[in-house]
């Protein structure tokens, strides 16, 4: 009886390993990163990189050479923000903007959260100021891909007729960031900035504040410089 029950468990475990297995390896989700390489990553529904694909040129010449060590997302994810830094893609010093593009309702915010974070840390460990962007984008149809930041330009020119889509098109995400900024169209329209960079904003502006003195105090002080005159 003993034997029997183990046989008739061993089709069922059987049946299991072959699920996992497919769920690990069977593409269900997919996000895109861009900088100014723009790549697709390619996920399945336990959270496994299976695909890395570029999306435009400096993509390819980003992941020429480029050996995934294994499929984990957050070691994906900063083995890629890694290389953009050691590519000089990602700049100390510089006002460097990172954007993760997903599609409408495919990826929990639980995730997105977890890029965020994975590379806000690996900016924070090699000290380089970073803003980190979601955006979320229409369902594709099957073979059709678009860079975060083309996307993203659809968007602008959706809502400011003033500027073509050719136009936009050329400009890095830094830029449309900068251009929506500058022409009083509400960021949220387009980009949802991380937490993280929401709260570190926050503080700079306090600390900023803090700084400032009132015009009265400041002719004070001037006019002691001076001696009064």
């Amino acid at each position: 009886m003993k034997m029997r029950k183990i046989y008739y468990g061993i089709p069922v475990l059987i049946l299991a390993v072959i699920v996992v297995g497919f769920l690990a390896i069977a593409p269900a989700n997919s996000m895109t990163m861009d900088v100014n390489p723009s790549i697709e990553l390619v996920t399945s529904r336990l959270d496994r990189v299976v695909e890395i694909n570029p999306l435009n040129e400096d993509g390819e010449d980003l992941l020429k050479g480029f050996e995934q060590k294994d499929k984990n997302l957050e070691n994906t994810v900063s083995d890629l923000v890694d290389l953009m830094i050691s590519t000089g893609h990602i700049k100390g010093g510089d006002d460097n903007f990172v954007m993760i593009t997903v599609e409408d309702d495919t990826i929990e915010s639980k995730y997105v959260d977890r890029v965020n974070k994975t590379i806000a840390d690996m900016l924070e460990k090699k000290q380089i100021e970073a803003t980190v962007l979601n955006q979320e984008a229409a369902a594709r149809g099957e073979g059709e891909k678009q860079t975060g930041r083309e996307i993203a330009a659809q968007k602008l020119s959706d809502i400011d007729s003033s500027i073509t889509l050719g136009q936009l098109g050329d400009m890095t995400v830094r830029e449309l960031f900068n251009y929506s900024r500058d022409n009083n169209i509400p960021i949220e329209k387009l980009f949802k900035v991380a937490e993280g960079n929401l709260e570190k904003t926050k503080q700079e502006k306090v600390k900023e504040s803090k700084d400032m003195i009132s015009q009265k105090r400041a002719e004070e002080i001037a006019l002691a410089t001076i001696n009064g005159e």
